[in-house]
């Protein structure tokens, strides 16, 4: 629905532009001494997750690493932890799919199944399991978690093993058993 701009409302902005001006905030000085830090280094995974970074990374090269991504789970999991954590941003592109077999339509399908996951407290479980409490399922009872690093869960699924997996984009949008899925 398009914004409509009323007389009253252009009045009332106006109004407010105005009135900043008579706000007696500090000028703030910018670039007062030296500089702390003189390079940035960025680590950059090989994930279509990174695309921010990449684009990063052509602006701010550098031999090592001062900056990184971490998925926003692992966030609250190193503060509750006691490590200092400092967020910048946020720039999770959507890389997951959820993939399930013909009995998984929806995440509340996922109750009673096998699901799999390269380990507990990879970044795979740990969205899955904040998606399943959101829509009211028990991770911890409710799903039946397989870890497997190799084969990996695409690859599990692929064969029949697993009702499902959560994996990185770009991945095989249809996996038929027998077909090795990586």
């Amino acid at each position: 629905m398009p914004l409509i701009q009323t007389r009253r409302r252009f009045l009332t902005t106006l109004s407010l532009a105005g009135a900043t001006s008579l706000i007696c905030a500090p000028r703030v000085m910018g670039g007062e001494g030296a500089l702390e830090t003189t390079t940035v280094r960025l680590s950059i995974p090989a994930t279509i997750c990174a695309a921010p970074q990449l684009v990063a990374d052509e602006l701010l090269r550098a031999e090592d690493i001062d900056f990184g991504m971490i998925f926003a789970p692992f966030v609250g999991m190193e503060s509750d932890a006691g490590r200092p954590v400092t967020v910048l941003g946020g720039v999770h592109v959507g890389c997951f799919e959820l993939f399930g077999n013909e009995s998984v339509h929806t995440i509340t399908d996922l109750k009673g199944k096998s699901v799999g996951v390269p380990g507990l407290r990879s970044p795979q479980h740990v969205f899955l399991t904040v998606i399943a409490s959101y829509v009211g399922l028990d991770p911890i009872n409710d799903i039946r978690w397989v870890t497997s690093r190799w084969p990996k869960p695409a690859g599990l699924f692929a064969d029949g093993k697993i009702d499902a997996y959560l994996g990185f984009r770009p991945s095989p949008r249809s996996c038929a058993p027998g077909i090795s899925a990586t």
